[in-house]
């Protein structure tokens, strides 16, 4: 088949509507990763959930099993690259208004960002990773998690959902307008990027005094212990 033609394929897990995936892209591993890894079952402990902001949204295969999860809840679904992007468009359209999808990337403050992909890890399609630029050409515009928060008047995100292949380091750093915001973190931590540890970041703005810590195949999970769970 050629690289870019989709198929339908059915998620399981009480999920009657099937998702759209592409031949010859990471998009079955995503599913795989998403719906048949379970790594987000812990999240399964909150309660109260109203909205759910997905940073690398992909094409959009976790916030339709937040829409499963979380009856009640909004999602946010926030993804840079145009490719995935139409994907979840697509992908996210029978859940109607539920589902808020934005094109951009995420950064830890105003800027551009561009991913670069070559040997690193093994250079296959997961094989990218998020850096700064200064240039408007081949970059992305960033939004903050403090303007998402202000543009959508929410009061609060319920779960934060963390999947930016390095960038989450820049997010993390200047965490001080939205981390009180926040009841539960989910992130895939990447710690071979030029933006540098992002378990440290992690570590260093989750302590396990006020937030209990979770692992969760590749995602590690910070629940805010005085949120309702």
């Amino acid at each position: 088949m050629a690289e870019g033609k989709t198929f339908r394929v059915y998620p399981g897990q009480d999920i009657k509507t099937p998702v759209y995936a592409r031949y010859g892209t990471s998009d079955f591993r995503v599913f795989q990763t998403v719906f048949l890894s379970r790594e987000f079952h812990p999240l399964r402990q909150m309660q109260d959930v109203k909205l759910i902001v997905d940073v690398g949204a992909n094409v959009g295969y976790t916030a339709i099993l937040f829409c499963h999860m979380f009856p009640n809840a909004a999602i946010i679904a926030v993804e840079p690259d145009p490719g995935n992007f139409a994907i979840l468009k697509k992908n996210t359209e029978p859940y109607g208004d539920r589902v808020r999808a934005i094109q951009a990337g995420v950064w830890g403050e105003p800027s551009r960002m561009k991913f670069t992909q070559s040997n690193y890890r093994g250079g296959d399609m997961w094989a990218k990773r998020a850096v700064a630029s200064d240039s408007a050409e081949g970059s992305i515009q960033c939004i903050t998690l403090e303007s998402l928060l202000k543009e959508t008047d929410a009061d609060a995100i319920d779960i934060l959902k963390l999947d930016i292949e390095g960038a989450e380091v820049s997010v993390f750093q200047n965490a001080t307008p939205w981390i009180s915001r926040v009841r539960c973190v989910s992130v895939e931590l990447h710690d071979d990027t030029e933006l540098g540890s992002a378990t440290e970041a992690f570590d260093s703005l989750f302590s396990e005094s006020t937030y209990n810590i979770l692992h969760s195949g590749e995602k590690k999970i910070a629940i805010l212990k005085s949120s309702k769970s």
